[in-house]
């Protein structure tokens, strides 16, 4: 499904969420991309985020915050997504300490980031400090978007953040010498 397939599928008589459709749905690929390390299965995940944020909209329910809730539901779907178990995420297949990769390095599939430093390092930091961290810094969301987005309090997305930009630092510092 391509993006105006899904803007032609999900439009709602709101024109907010067609406007927080078209300005947010590569920046939820990327950051799905980025809490996931695939960038297929990103953006299945980001089609059933937007699926379901069409959904409030068109039962009339329209969100106070659209774009923390866009962020609550992808971060929800990606956890979903990782405790699952019997999927093996690609940088988890990429970068598996076998004789011989599950995945090569030329496939299409595999972009630079998944491979770069950069995710290496972002995957070693736990999941929930991860998605802070990413909201925050990559996406641009305030603490109190970023606390709705993830259910806990302002003052612990701060504690939380600075957290996960240590061990962040920690992981790309060692993997990168």
């Amino acid at each position: 499904m391509n993006e105006l397939s899904l803007v032609l599928n999900f439009s709602s008589t709101e024109p907010d969420f067609d406007t927080l459709f078209l300005a947010s749905f590569n920046q939820v690929i990327s950051y799905l991309e980025r809490l996931v390390g695939d960038i297929g299965v990103a953006h299945r995940l980001s089609e059933e985020t937007f699926e379901q944020l069409a959904r409030y909209y068109r039962k009339g329910k329209v969100p106070n915050q659209p774009r923390s809730l866009l962020y609550l539901i992808a971060t929800s779907r990606a956890r979903d997504y990782l405790r699952r178990g019997d999927k093996q995420s690609l940088w988890q297949r990429v970068f598996s300490r076998s004789d011989e990769p599950a995945v090569s390095f030329s496939d299409d599939h595999v972009t630079g980031l998944t491979h770069g430093t950069e995710q290496r390092a972002l995957s070693t930091v736990d999941f929930d400090d991860r998605a802070i961290l990413l909201l925050h810094d990559y996406c641009a969301l305030s603490y109190d978007e970023v606390a709705h987005a993830t259910g806990i309090g302002r003052s612990a997305v701060a504690k939380d953040l600075d957290r996960a930009r240590h061990g962040f630092q920690q992981a790309y510092d060692y993997i990168k010498f």
